[in-house]
């Protein structure tokens, strides 16, 4: 899920097994199809603990279920459903109980944003999808730099390419590298002329994690979409420097004037959620 960190990718085990017990309660409810006879057999035991049903002494149960039955019931007390006390055993209700008892996987470093709302930043329809796992895996701390590499045994070094004699990490790539603070000097001010981006607000913090609050309004989705096409530009930059070992200023100069042109200014002229147009 987007709150957890999983960039919308959905438990499909979890959505098989609330689909089955919402099937089951929906066929063990109608005694007149003849399907219900063999749900009541093996299911009665198992859904008398949800509050449904009760146990009839004139006909057969099974105690001992086929293995189906057991990962549904094993799915019901896993996920809480025994105490949820739900009115209606709906798909929709089982997902919907499931999903607001999510915890929220905790950030690695401190932050003054919301963990969810972290997550929701990372994952926001202003960005690209490049620039999404790009932030995804930057908040994850899983961005293959140096350093990351470094303790897996697969870089030789832990130190920026860009010859900064540090240690490459995601706070480094993005923000303080030489090269990072020189692209946001350069390329800021320009851009805050356009109202676009304000130099306030640009901290380490929120270049990793987006608004505090949320991308509630157009200006702040610009402003995110933005830092999103900077720091695609300097990761896709210091990839270039590790393979190719280009000067880097002027690719960099380059790119940013590319995805700037095609990907942040000329899409906000008109906002993808309220429709209104906005002019650069």
């Amino acid at each position: 899920m987007v709150e957890n960190g999983g960039k919308g990718v959905p438990d499909i085990l979890n959505i098989i097994r609330a689909q089955q017990l919402s099937n089951l309660v929906k066929t063990f409810n109608k005694p007149d199809r003849k399907a219900s006879f063999f749900e009541r057999h093996y299911a009665t035991p198992i859904l008398r603990t949800l509050g449904m049903g009760t146990i009839d002494h004139t006909v057969p149960y099974s105690w001992d279920p086929p293995k189906v039955y057991k990962a549904i019931r094993d799915f019901a007390f896993g996920s809480g459903l025994s105490t949820a006390g739900l009115a209606s055993w709906k798909y929709k209700d089982i997902m919907g109980d499931i999903r607001s008892k999510d915890t929220v996987a905790p950030l690695r470093a401190s932050s003054t944003v919301a963990p969810q709302q972290v997550w929701l930043n990372v994952n926001h329809h202003c960005l690209t999808n490049r620039q999404k796992d790009i932030s995804w895996m930057a908040v994850h701390g899983c961005l293959p730099t140096g350093e990351f590499m470094y303790r897996r045994h697969i870089a030789l070094t832990v130190s920026c390419p860009h010859g900064c004699k540090t240690v490459e990490n995601t706070y480094h790539v993005l923000a303080e590298c030489s090269v990072a603070r020189r692209v946001w000097a350069l390329f800021v001010p320009s851009v805050s002329h356009n109202r676009l981006l304000t130099l306030p607000r640009l901290t380490t913090e929120n270049i990793l994690n987006g608004p505090p609050g949320g991308c509630t309004t157009t200006e702040l989705r610009q402003q995110w979409r933005i830092i999103g096409v900077f720091k695609q530009v300097l990761w896709e930059t210091r990839n270039i420097k590790v393979f190719n070992k280009p000067t880097v200023d002027p690719t960099t100069l380059r790119r940013i004037t590319i995805l700037l042109r095609d990907h942040a200014i000329t899409d906000f002229h008109k906002d993808p959620v309220t429709g209104e147009r906005h002019g650069g």
